[in-house]
């Protein structure tokens, strides 16, 4: 049986190690075949993480809470908001600057992405510490928009090179994520809730790298939680192959799996879940 067969059937695991371990080009049948087998583990990860964040809301769990107001910082607020009317600005203008429309769809989503953060950063104070009040009007969603996504996917591998098969199916399949939120009575934020950044403006990112670097060779981009610094997000190759690699070792898929099996939680322990996120976490599904 070739790989994909075998993959449907069940040897979810085994079928992704010898990917991993195997030279894959660009257009052969073997790159062909490996990449189905990352969509189609990707589509199988997007529903363990819708039947997650489902679960979740059940429990009362409310993703995303906005920071009290106490803790933004201003200078940061400020940069989002002139960030937000320099792209405005640009936008009103596209007609003349004569870009390409991949291009121009690019700054559309630039300017969609930087008006969340804007408002997200302006919700009201929540009625609790941590727990979003009745004025709560914040993103709910733990998962991204793949289709804009598959643009900056599309973009990067037509300028620069393929992806690694795992995580340009990610983004495209699922976009990117964001488990972050509130369960009443528990401190959510030390359990590491699960979340992986969209891919806008990865090319810009690489052609700024090589530009300051001489080169692309150890280009890397800051994808999920780093359990060793809060404040920066752990790093990724995007060495082309069947999947992708962290600064710390970890394989991509291996953390996905990791976070799926754990509910979206990566450092809750299973003895110590609440029972309602034990059920969730037990409902697995491999991929």
């Amino acid at each position: 049986m070739g790989y994909l067969e075998r993959y449907r059937a069940g040897d979810h695991e085994a079928v992704w190690n010898e990917l991993r371990h195997i030279g894959i080009g660009t257009d052969d049948a073997l790159a062909q075949e490996a990449e189905a087998v990352a969509d189609l583990l990707m589509s199988r990860a997007r529903a363990n993480l819708e039947r997650i964040a489902a679960g979740l809301k059940e429990l009362g769990y409310a993703f995303e809470p906005p920071a009290p107001s106490s803790q933004i910082d201003p200078a940061i607020m400020q940069s989002a908001k002139d960030a937000q009317a320099q792209t405005a600005a640009m936008l009103a203008n596209l007609d003349k600057m004569g870009l390409p429309a991949d291009s121009m769809a690019m700054m559309g989503d630039m300017a969609q992405y930087l008006q969340a953060m804007v408002e997200r950063a302006s919700q009201p104070l929540p009625a609790f510490p941590g727990i979003p009040g009745p004025g709560f009007k914040g993103v709910q969603r733990p998962l991204g928009d793949n289709g804009i996504s598959v643009r900056h996917v599309k973009q990067f591998e037509r300028k620069v090179h393929k992806l690694p098969l795992a995580l340009g199916a990610f983004w495209k399949t699922i976009g990117h994520a964001d488990f972050e939120g509130a369960l009443p009575g528990h401190d959510t934020a030390s359990w590491q809730p699960f979340f992986v950044l969209p891919c806008l403006g990865l090319v810009e990112e690489y052609e700024e790298y090589v530009e300051d670097n001489g080169s692309g060779d150890d280009f890397t981009v800051e994808l999920v939680a780093n359990p060793e610094d809060d404040d920066y997000p752990l790093g990724v190759s995007l060495t082309p192959g069947a999947d992708a690699k962290f600064e710390n070792g970890e394989w991509f898929v291996d953390h996905l799996r990791r976070a799926t099996r754990s509910a979206s939680f990566l450092a809750l322990a299973r003895a110590d879940m609440p029972p309602g996120i034990a059920a969730i976490a037990d409902a697995w599904e491999p991929f």
